[in-house]
């Protein structure tokens, strides 16, 4: 006679392997998109978390949608670091002397810097290479705020300047 398992022994391991669906489905805040590399420099005790730094860059890129054809948002990697050292991560973020944190996130979506922001102007204040929209960019958030303080869109072909 054929060995037939359990009716309950069925159920436990379809609820168990739902359970982990539902696990791994809710790791991820709306709008993310997959995993994203996170860093806090040594001796920082930043305000907002990494996963607040992703949802502020999220929104934005989400915001963007009105002006241009949606490009799913996706944050690929987000460090906290002062501001001073801001630059080392993007060579189109002009150099700052604070040694406030800031954030910085670099994802893929709808950079399109539409508006003045104290680190970035839609107007030319760095270069073209960092200021005409693209697929691809840099944000840079400050801890205190939660306020994006600087938006460099990156375009394929026409790569930021060295740090």
């Amino acid at each position: 006679m054929p060995y037939t398992k359990p009716a309950r022994q069925s159920n436990v391991v379809a609820t168990v392997a739902t359970v982990a669906l539902l696990i791994a489905a809710c790791s991820f805040a709306p709008g993310q998109r997959g995993q994203y590399a996170a860093s806090v420099a040594t001796g920082l005790q930043p305000r907002l978390s990494p996963a607040d730094a992703v949802a502020i860059t999220i929104a934005y890129l989400n915001d963007q949608h009105p002006d241009a054809p949606p490009i799913p948002p996706h944050v690929s990697a987000v460090w906290a670091v002062r501001a001073a050292d801001a630059r080392s991560h993007d060579g189109c973020i002009p150099p700052q002397g604070s040694g406030a944190i800031v954030w910085i996130t670099k994802g893929v979506g709808d950079y399109l810097n539409v508006s003045d922001r104290p680190w970035s102007h839609r107007t030319g204040a760095t270069n073209d290479v960092c200021d005409l929209p693209g697929p691809e960019g840099t944000l840079v958030i400050d801890d205190v705020s939660g306020e994006i303080i600087g938006v460099y869109p990156e375009s394929p072909g026409y790569p930021h300047p060295s740090p």
